[in-house]
């Protein structure tokens, strides 16, 4: 009996290439990060074709798994989300996520669009990010790198793994961002990376944490996924085989865990952190970073897909996060 393929676009020549995930429960976002030290404005963003978060879609992939010949299969096209937060020195100043129509999301070579938000792309690899009247931001990678593909997880219903594309760690990004009528010139870096999958993430992670620290046109990247079964292979720092220990001892008023310490030795500590923000499947984090004899900022987040499985969660999720984008 024949079968309809994954991913429409499984092994692609550019590595960064949208995979056209075609799974029931999959998901393929673009995320972007950018900090400004001077301003000290911080954005966080993430276009989705098929969120994996949205409580709709987490449910209705549960009920199809239960019932495969009677429920129709939940489609990544019919959940294309934005997420959007930015925080100005330390605190939320704006953001949200909102749903678009089925089928809005839009992704090519050139660029991706959920609606009206989204990105281009440029010849020379610079990335325009503009989300609603908020965000206007110029990524400009800088070297332009080769896209490096990571395995976060395994898949566990499918063969597929839940693939990690770090695509531009060090950008220079500069723009406006626009919070209540007012305008912040943005001056600072970025971060750009993308993920895919062909069933939902809560499935095969449990948990992973991001951190990035810019310094001497260098991002440090550090990482850890844990997956749903079986132990973690520990934080580790890209581009490097220093092994790193992570002291995972605290909580958000949400009960999300987050490590105090991450140490690589002398190549790199983050310590001292501070939650920036706590929701209800990720917390936003800022922590102390020492770099060789230099003491910075890092900006970091983790998050538990599953937690968008529990009623209370998902229920917090619908009425604090979600709202249907009007035309």
């Amino acid at each position: 009996m024949p079968t309809l393929p994954l991913l429409a676009n499984p092994a692609p020549s550019d590595a960064d290439a949208p995979r056209g995930v075609r799974a029931p429960g999959g998901y393929e976002w673009w995320y972007f990060e950018a900090h400004d030290p001077v301003a000290d404005v911080r954005v966080t963003a993430l276009l989705f074709d098929g969120n994996p978060f949205h409580p709709a879609y987490v449910r209705r992939y549960a009920w199809y798994r239960r019932f495969p010949t009677r429920v129709l299969p939940p489609m990544p096209g019919e959940y294309p989300c934005v997420f959007l937060r930015v925080y100005e020195k330390g605190d939320v100043a704006s953001g949200g996520m909102w749903q678009y129509e089925p089928g809005a999301c839009h992704a090519t070579d050139a660029g991706v669009t959920v609606g009206p938000d989204g990105f281009t792309r440029a010849a020379d690899g610079a990335m325009r990010l503009k989300l609603r009247n908020t965000i206007d931001l110029t990524f400009l990678p800088k070297p332009a790198p080769a896209p490096k593909v990571f395995t976060m997880v395994g898949g566990t219903s499918v063969r597929e793994p839940h693939g990690w594309i770090v695509s531009n760690p060090n950008c220079a990004t500069t723009g406006d961002v626009t919070l209540g009528g007012r305008t912040v010139k943005f001056d600072g870096f970025g971060y750009q990376d993308h993920n895919y999958g062909a069933e939902p993430v809560s499935l095969a992670a449990r948990r992973w944490f991001w951190g990035c620290v810019w310094l001497d046109d260098r991002a440090h990247v550090v990482a850890e996924a844990v997956p749903k079964r079986g132990p973690s292979h520990g934080v580790f720092l890209l581009d490097a085989e220093i092994p790193g220990s992570a002291a995972w001892d605290a909580r958000t008023k949400l009960r999300i865990p987050y490590p105090t310490m991450i140490d690589f030795g002398d190549t790199l500590r983050l310590d001292e952190p501070r939650v920036v923000e706590s929701l209800p499947v990720m917390a936003q984090l800022r922590y102390r970073a020492r770099v060789g004899g230099v003491t910075t900022t890092a900006v970091a987040h983790v998050v538990e897909p599953g937690r968008a499985n529990i009623p209370l969660v998902s229920r917090g999720i619908e009425m604090l996060m979600i709202s249907r984008a009007r035309r």
